[in-house]
């Protein structure tokens, strides 16, 4: 939704943060910003961090920034930040663990509605909440961020 307010289809000229830009660069930071938004997806994840360890495991964080390859990290953080309320702090992460939820059981609600399986961690009636964290802190966010403290230790330090 801000994606389509500030470049897309929706942009007021007045908000052009684009203003200034050759064609050519409007669409460079336009494209570097769809794929951002692109992975964020949860439906590429586990592939998004074999993706990152492979490449920490054949390169320096330093060469990974100085290379080509130096989006790919800055997209793996804006993931990480997109799936990090279980590492924020209290209340933090109960508020957004709630926010979160609730637009999952209100995916569920609507796939019910129309007839359709209900997706996992969907259903309001038997998700667990607290079961629903931990499976999700031990198998997606812990993972991911161990792969990141990989290119960022200090991060890990807070964090982990």
């Amino acid at each position: 939704h801000a994606f389509t307010k500030l470049m897309g289809e929706d942009a007021k000229p007045d908000h052009d943060v684009l203003a200034g830009m050759t064609d050519e660069q409007r669409d460079t930071v336009r494209q570097f910003a769809i794929e951002a938004v692109l992975h964020t997806d949860m439906t590429t994840h586990f592939a998004t961090v074999d993706s990152m360890k492979g490449l920490l495991v054949t390169k320096s964080p330093d060469e990974i920034r100085a290379s080509d390859r130096g989006a790919e990290a800055l997209w793996y953080m804006l993931h990480l930040a997109d799936i990090s309320n279980p590492a924020k702090p209290d209340p933090m992460f109960e508020l957004w663990t709630d926010r979160c939820l609730e637009e999952f059981f209100r995916q569920g609600d609507k796939e019910k509605e129309l007839g359709l399986p209900v997706s996992p961690l969907c259903d309001r009636e038997t998700t667990s909440r607290p079961e629903s964290q931990i499976g999700f802190i031990q198998y997606v966010v812990k993972p991911a961020f161990e792969v990141l403290e990989m290119l960022l230790p200090e991060v890990g330090r807070k964090v982990l």
